[in-house]
Parts: C-alpha cells; structure tokens; sequence
C-alpha cells in the first residue's frame, strides 16, 4: 500500500486526497456529521456581518477578523449551510497536504522522494469528525505551512524581504486563530537553529507580525472608531478559555493512537540521525519545537484542545510518520503496520461519534448540536443567551451585540454605571429580541431587569420557566 505513495509523482497527492475525500463521506453517510457549536457560532457572526454589522463593535464574540470575514463570506454565498463548511474544511486539508508535500519534496526533508506526508495529514485530520470542518484553526494552518516554507529557505539565503514575510504569514496566522501568536516565537527559534542571525534580522519577523495585526487595528481606529471594542473583545481575550473543548477522556481516546505511533516515531528518528544530514536533523529539531509549542499554546491559551484545534498537529505528525516508515527495514513490516494506522486514525473518531448513546457522558462530544432545533415558539426567532445554553441558537437568529456571555459581563455586571446601562438599554432596544434567556443563578438577569426596569414593559418570564424572558406584544401602559 505504502508503497504506491514511495514515488515522486504528483498523481498520488490525488490519491491520497481520493482516499482521504472516500473516508469522509463514509463518515458522512453513518452518522451524517452533525453540526457543533464551533461552527454554530462561525455561522452567527457571518450572518450578522451580513446584515451589516461591524466585528466586535456590533457582536460581542472573539472569533478572529479574518477567520469572521471567512464566515461573513460563507454565510453570503451559502447561507447556513453545514455542507458548503465541511466541503471546503475539506478542500482546505488536500491543500494543506499538497503544501506541506511540496515543502518535503523541495527542500528534501527525507531521503527520498515520496507522497507519503501528504497521505498522512489528511488521515491525521480525520482523528475527530470536526477536524476538517472549516474553522479558524484549519485557516491557520495554510499561512503556517506557507510560513514554514520561508523558514526553510533560510538555509540557502537570508534576505530582508524573506524574514519579513516569516512575519506576515505569522501575522496572518493570528489573524486567523488567536493561539497561533506563539508562532512568531516558533519563527523566531527555528530560524536561530536554522542559521545565525542578528537581532536586527529577528526584529525584521516580529515587524512583520506587527505590521499585519497593525493593518487591523489602524482599520478599527481610523475608519470605525471603535478601537476600544477591538482591544476588549479581542486583542485582550487571548486566556479567555474556548467554549467547545474536548472532554480530557474523550481527547486521550481520539489521541491516544495518534500520540503513540507519533511517540515511536519521534524516537525512531532521532535514534536514527546518523541516516540524515545536518540540515534533516535541523528540521527534526524544528517540527518538534512546532509540536510542543501547539500543545503548550493551545493549552494555555484556549484551555484545551477542540475538535478543530486539532489540525494544528497534523504536520509534526505526518512528518514523523513518514520519517518511521521510510526508517523500517522490512517492507511487510511497513506494509501491516501502515494499513493497521490508517484504519486505526479514522476508526476511533468514527466509533466516538456513532456510538456516543452507548458511551458514557466523559466520552461524547459535548458540543455536538440536537438534530432539531429545540422546542420555542415560533415567534422566538430572534433570541439573546446570556448563559451557556446556546444550543438554542440552532436555527434561530442572534439578536444584539452581547453574541459570547463572558464578554457580555463587562457591561451585565456593571448596571449600576450609568452610561453602561444607558449603553445595554439602546442596544437591547434597537435590536431588540423576541426571547431572552439568562439562568437565575447568575444573576445576570436580575441585574438586567432591575437595573433596567424599563423593559419590564416589554419582557415577561413564563412560571414555568422563568429564566425565559418572552417579548410581550405592545408595552405596558
């Protein structure tokens, strides 16, 4: 099998990209690939963009600028559609992996020439449903790979030009998943053990970072006016913890194989060093510097690993791989082992999915949405969570900025200042929803409705729900 991908010949990048496109839709025909709340919130904020509102300004979510206007983009041409997401998660992995292959291939990462690291990042992608969803990780990941490319050309020349677009991409890459900001640091110890550098050189990368997250910023500051916003809801929310994160048990069952078979191959290869050159032993040092930051990244940053943060791991990891593979000496050995791992990647993610009724609750997806919207009135189409039951977004339209509950509290919290309240009161009222929603327990809605109780002429909680604020017809006399 392996052996097919051992030739320097572009077809089997479509082979693997075949055999990659062939598992999904297996996946998608068995369980259908539902819907997360990852993507549920991508899909609010494009289709609040699209009605016109500005990022941050008008929705109160963390989601990076340019991985909103992706969404903006999507929700224009595809409305909500979950497929067109999946589709182009999907073509965006086969790029990746074509990328990352040509990066192999020129700068002869490996002894010989071969398929195989593209093959193994489109597997790696399948370890979770949600990988190869279109999200801001995944849009990450394409500068990073292009990032990763200028970094090896520091081998053969240094130029102004090249250290500054290391910067950009790394810039763009922010962009794009806020967690990413620790690669500037990646770009700035890989091109060390690449080759000496002065500090004017590393400083000419991080001004290429500044520079693209200045582009944004300057836009906020001089064309909106609403710099401020830009800082609270996003320059400032880098330890704001991710809402959809993989349960630890859940993320040691989908890694568990991966981590591994990644294990054995870190230490295969640098058993192995006399087989490579100085310049493959400066790479092996540099793919796992990318794997450790990642984790360390991700962890810090976001509070774990989701579905989609995942991706981030398929380059160490098809790196690696393919370095085992190429190092074992016996070819039926290569062979059993390599169709053992390819069905072993896909087939964990599969039964965690498929069988999540028999599965105990640590185990399941715990942002996978209900296959209907849950049960409101029809006349609550436009609704405000200002908990963590957003699940009820499902199907429905978001309404006022306050989009994410954490940075919503910075003005729910402080009614008792004027102009906050003054602030809340116009936001609620011009755009205004047909349910609120807000647990008791917080507190958050007693704050809103006795601070301000001008909207009790408008809002009233059911008995039997009342933590369901429902828009009365016509306002109190």
């Amino acid at each position: 099998m392996l052996a097919i991908f051992r030739i320097n010949d572009p077809l089997r990048l479509l082979l693997a990209a075949a055999i990659f496109l062939l598992l999904r839709l297996g996946w998608y025909y068995y369980t259908g690939l539902p819907a997360t709340g990852n993507t549920l919130m991508l899909q609010l904020v494009g289709e609040r963009m699209a009605e016109g509102k500005k990022m941050y300004v008008h929705i109160w979510e963390n989601t990076p600028p340019l991985s909103a206007g992706v969404a903006w983009l999507m929700h224009l041409l595809f409305g909500r559609s979950l497929f067109a997401y999946q589709l182009f998660g999907a073509i965006l992995v086969i790029v990746q992996a074509g990328i990352f292959n040509k990066l192999a291939l020129r700068y002869n990462l490996y002894n010989e020439k071969n398929y195989l690291p593209a093959l193994f990042y489109c597997l790696f992608t399948l370890v979770s449903f949600d990988t190869a969803t279109l999200s801001p990780p995944l849009l990450a990941a394409t500068p990073l790979l292009l990032m990763l490319s200028y970094l090896l050309q520091l081998r053969d020349r240094v130029s102004n030009e090249g250290l500054f677009t290391i910067g950009v991409y790394a810039g763009i890459a922010i962009l794009f998943y806020y967690p990413t900001v620790v690669f500037v640091f990646f770009a700035l110890l890989a091109s060390i053990l690449l080759r000496s550098l002065s500090p004017r050189q590393l400083f000419i990368m991080v001004l290429g970072s500044l520079f693209v997250c200045l582009i944004i910023t300057t836009y906020y500051y001089y064309y909106t006016g609403n710099i401020e916003e830009l800082f609270q809801n996003y320059w400032l929310t880098l330890l704001l913890p991710e809402r959809f994160l993989l349960a630890p048990p859940l993320l040691i069952l989908l890694l568990g194989v991966p981590s591994i078979s990644l294990l054995l191959a870190v230490l295969k290869v640098y058993s192995s060093n006399m087989y490579f050159i100085n310049f493959q032993q400066t790479v092996h040092n540099i793919m796992l510097l990318w794997l450790l930051l990642v984790v360390a990244a991700v962890f810090l940053s976001a509070g774990g690993f989701s579905g989609n943060a995942v991706v981030l791991l398929a380059p160490p990891y098809a790196f690696f791989i393919t370095h085992y593979f190429l190092l074992l000496p016996k070819k039926w050995v290569v062979e059993a082992t390599a169709v053992l791992l390819m069905l072993a990647l896909p087939t964990v993610g599969w039964l965690a999915l498929s069988q999540a009724a028999k599965l105990p609750d640590s185990l399941k997806y715990s942002y996978v949405l209900p296959q209907k919207p849950l049960p409101l009135p029809k006349e609550a189409q436009r609704i405000l969570v200002l908990d963590n039951r957003w699940q009820y977004y499902y199907g429905r339209q978001q309404a006022t900025p306050y989009l994410r509950p954490e940075l919503a509290v910075a003005h729910l919290q402080q009614l008792d200042k004027y102009a906050i309240a003054q602030a809340v009161y116009l936001n609620i009222v011009a755009d205004m929803p047909d349910l609120i929603i807000a647990q008791t327990a917080t507190g958050s809605e007693m704050h809103l409705f006795k601070r301000l109780p001008v909207l009790q002429q408008w809002y009233r909680a059911l008995p039997q729900y009342p933590d369901f604020y429902y828009r009365q017809p016509l306002p109190k006399q």
